[in-house]
């Protein structure tokens, strides 16, 4: 080989693809986060991942569906189970005015009733709690859609009634 041609090739590309690469599903790997940690490296396991993903879709905290309802003008239709769940009261134009969470939602639609947050033209929408969920977890996700939806009528900021044991 020539001079020139090796002169040549040091500023030629060789004409073959570089590999393809994709992040690993099964192995740990660093990435630095430029923002807020100031470069310092991070330990993610991908697997890790995957999984609380997974877990979520398999364990949801409520029941698959839409929410079912209660209309206060309909009092023997679609009356709630004494289970646990979350709820909604929803005036007549469907504003949440109110949400919460009960371990009994028959008993707690019934107290609110009585109180006057659920008025004769409101809905009670409640889902049922599955039975992977604790207290703890249906409490957070209240203080989640409080804080989301902020409803006039919730004094607190969610979670701080009785723990159901």
């Amino acid at each position: 080989m020539t001079f020139a041609s090796k002169f040549k090739s040091m500023f030629t590309k060789p004409n073959r693809e570089a590999p393809k690469r994709s992040l690993p599903t099964d192995r740990s790997y660093n990435s630095t986060n430029s923002r807020g940690l100031g470069g310092v490296k991070v330990l993610v396991k991908r697997s890790d991942v995957a999984d609380e993903r997974e877990k979520a879709v398999k364990n949801p905290m409520y029941e698959p569906g839409r929410p079912k309802e209660y209309r206060n003008s309909e009092p023997r239709k679609n009356v709630p189970p004494t289970k646990p769940g979350e709820y909604r009261i929803l005036d007549k134009d469907r504003n949440i005015t109110y949400i919460g969470e009960t371990n009994n939602l028959a008993r707690r639609k019934n107290e609110h009733k009585r109180s006057g947050k659920l008025r004769e033209d409101d809905i009670f929408a409640w889902k049922t709690a599955s039975k992977d969920s604790t207290s703890d977890t249906r409490r957070e996700h209240e203080r989640k859609k409080i804080k989301e939806h902020k409803p006039p009528l919730n004094k607190s900021r969610g979670g701080e009634g009785r723990k159901a044991i």
